[in-house]
């Protein structure tokens, strides 16, 4: 009896391991041949996929190429942004300006054979003027001498030494503009201004100038000078006329009143930025206008785009000056107020412009 026990006991075990081996070699292979399903499926996807891609590279170059031949002389016209994400007329005229060329850049590789549309119009530039709400200025105890003067035609060029030209598109401003970089309003600066009144007066010390022919450019404008100077009645100059037209000089431009004294930087006479702005709203203050330069006599011009201050608009000039005393020997000291100086000022702005380009009429002022 304990032997037969003993003896089924051994059958049960053998036929479990039997049943645990045969169900795990089951699996295995049943594992395996989901493993080998899954692989094939995913090399048809992959190859799927890369037929696709290889499909969708070639129409995408085909695409491209079929593009650049259609656009190659035609003008891309993207829609112009009604909303200006910036009021700043600068940064309208030199970042917006070129909204148009990023965006096609993005979207067309070879974008030096493509055209683009420029995104602001000079309609642009004046609408944003109008909405610019200028600052008012504080009044400063020294700013006591300022003057308004009328732009006339054609106008006003500042700033076009700047670049703006791209070479990549029709009708683009080929010269730039000078904006004042925080309000973004157009200005002439104070140091141009400065420049502008120091090209009027003579180059060189006393005793240069004395040895110089009588016809000479220096001596012109020392004779100008003396001319429009507005002194008191019963003051001569005549006699000293060069010495006293280069201590004037030196005493405005360099705040020197002698070779060994120098005026305090605070006390010297200040030169502002001149304000550019229209009075009426029926007239614009940018307008656009073209020069033809002829390169060579056969062949066609091209005409340059730029922006410009139309005519009509005012221009301000603003100074610190100071009552000044010009000291000659063998003489009286002569008094040279604040008023002596904007008068010299106003009558040498009237008389020769600023700005660009002024000896083909542009920055002529009244």
């Amino acid at each position: 009896m304990a032997k037969r026990n003993k003896k089924s006991r051994k059958e049960n075990v053998v036929k479990k391991i039997t049943s645990f081996t045969t169900s795990n070699n089951l699996s295995n292979n049943l594992s395996k041949k989901d493993n080998n399903t899954s692989k094939n499926q995913n090399s048809t996807i992959n190859q799927k996929n890369k037929n696709y891609r290889g499909n969708s590279e070639n129409s995408k170059i085909e695409l491209n190429n079929k593009n650049i031949k259609n656009n190659k002389n035609k003008v891309i016209k993207n829609e112009k942004a009604d909303k200006m994400s910036n009021g700043n007329l600068g940064y309208l005229y030199y970042r917006e300006y070129y909204t148009n060329l990023e965006k096609n850049a993005k979207e067309n590789p070879n974008i030096d054979k493509i055209k683009f549309k420029p995104s602001i119009s000079v309609q642009d530039i004046n609408k944003n003027y109008e909405k610019t709400e200028l600052i008012p200025k504080k009044n400063f105890e020294k700013l006591n001498k300022e003057f308004k003067l009328n732009i006339l035609y054609p106008g006003l060029l500042i700033g076009s030494g700047y670049t703006h030209e791209t070479s990549r598109a029709d009708e683009e401003f080929k010269l730039g503009f000078f904006f004042d970089y925080t309000t973004g309003l157009p200005i002439v600066p104070g140091s141009s201004v400065k420049g502008t009144l120091r090209s009027i007066f003579p180059i060189g010390d006393v005793d240069s100038l004395n040895k110089e022919e009588k016809e000479s450019k220096n001596k012109s404008k020392i004779d100008y000078l003396v001319n429009i100077l507005n002194l008191e009645d019963g003051i001569n100059i005549q006699d000293n006329k060069i010495e006293f037209i280069v201590k004037l000089r030196d005493l405005i431009f360099e705040g020197k009143v002698s070779d060994k004294e120098t005026i305090p930087m605070y006390n010297r006479d200040i030169f502002l930025d001149a304000e550019i702005y229209s009075e009426d709203n029926n007239n614009k203050l940018f307008e656009d206008d073209y020069i033809t330069p002829h390169k060579e006599v056969f062949k066609d011009p091209v005409p340059l785009k730029f922006l410009k201050i139309g005519p009509n608009n005012k221009i301000k000039f603003n100074f610190l000056l100071n009552n000044s005393q010009i000291n000659i020997a063998g003489n009286e000291p002569i008094e040279i107020s604040a008023e002596n100086k904007i008068d010299l000022f106003k009558k040498i702005l009237i008389d020769i412009g600023i700005g660009a380009k002024t000896k083909v009429g542009y920055g002529n002022l009244e």
